[in-house]
């Protein structure tokens, strides 16, 4: 009997065990759960704080700040010289200006820049611009290494030249702006200068160069004549006038006819126009006579 009791006594006991070892362990779980929740929760508030101060501390950044030499550096701007004015500049170069250039108290735009390129090059490449442009122009040859090509802005009364030199392995590149000195009246031009007796429109520009000695140029029209006419009666007048050294070139439909001696070198131009001859002479050395 007694032993009875004392069995019926210990079930209740186990049972209460049971359920408050059941009750501890969901006690536990839901503890550790919450403690969970509670650092996960803490977590993802850590994890937004960058995303947070992120647009009050880099409000315009959308990308990794650059390191000091990865920066971009402002690029200076290239500005052409004003001697380069109605002149195309060369493929690859870079003129400088010179500081101040006067000639018999006139002053002078001048540049300068150098290539690699020949003279060649770079005499074919302003032919082929002003040719382009619709420009007529005028050159001479020195030698094989020295020269110049340019043309007249008869509107502005400029010389727009390019003067070079081979020296060595580099072209040395003169390009000038400059304006008259003086305009002649009636296309004059100095003693011993031939003229055709049909021109008209003749109009004669005098031009400072910086060595002190002047360039002249002429413009006119030989209506009703034929080029091989107009450049037949200048091979003759050459001759007459003592100028023996007469180089004859044709380029681009335009013939020339250049003529030297020890005082001037002349550089006659002829184009046919329809039924007219333009005439374009080139002439320096010796200072025009009024």
């Amino acid at each position: 009997m007694a032993k009875g009791r004392q069995k019926l006594r210990q079930i209740p006991i186990v049972q209460s065990m049971l359920a408050v070892v059941g009750l501890g362990a969901c006690l536990g779980v839901g503890l550790a759960w919450m403690q969970w929740r509670a650092e996960e929760k803490k977590l993802k508030e850590v994890q937004q704080i960058p995303e947070k101060l992120s647009p009050v501390l880099f409000p315009e950044a959308s990308s990794p700040p650059l390191l000091p030499s990865e920066e971009p550096q402002p690029q200076p701007e290239l500005k052409v010289p004003s001697a380069m004015e109605r002149l195309p500049v060369y493929p690859g170069s870079l003129p400088q200006a010179f500081d101040s250039v006067v000639a018999d108290g006139k002053p002078i735009d001048m540049a300068w820049f150098s290539t690699e390129d020949s003279v060649e090059q770079l005499r074919a490449f302003y032919a082929k611009e002003f040719a382009l442009r619709g420009i007529f122009f005028v050159s001479h040859e020195f030698s094989p290494y020295a020269g110049y090509i340019g043309h007249i802005d008869w509107a502005n009364q400029e010389l727009h030249l390019v003067s070079y030199i081979r020296q060595g392995r580099q072209t040395m590149v003169f390009p000038s702006r400059s304006s008259p000195a003086q305009q002649m009246e009636g296309g004059q031009l100095p003693e011993g200068v031939p003229v055709h007796p049909k021109a008209s429109l003749a109009k004669t520009i005098a031009f400072f160069e910086p060595e002190g000695r002047q360039r002249l140029s002429y413009s006119a029209t030989v209506p009703n004549e034929s080029l091989a006419s107009v450049k037949g009666f200048f091979q003759e007048a050459l001759l007459a006038k003592g100028l023996k050294n007469i180089q004859e070139k044709e380029e681009r439909g335009r013939v020339s006819l250049e003529a030297s001696n020890e005082q001037r070198v002349l550089n006659f131009s002829f184009e046919q126009k329809q039924n007219d001859v333009g005439i374009y002479l080139l002439l320096m050395g010796q200072s025009p006579e009024r």
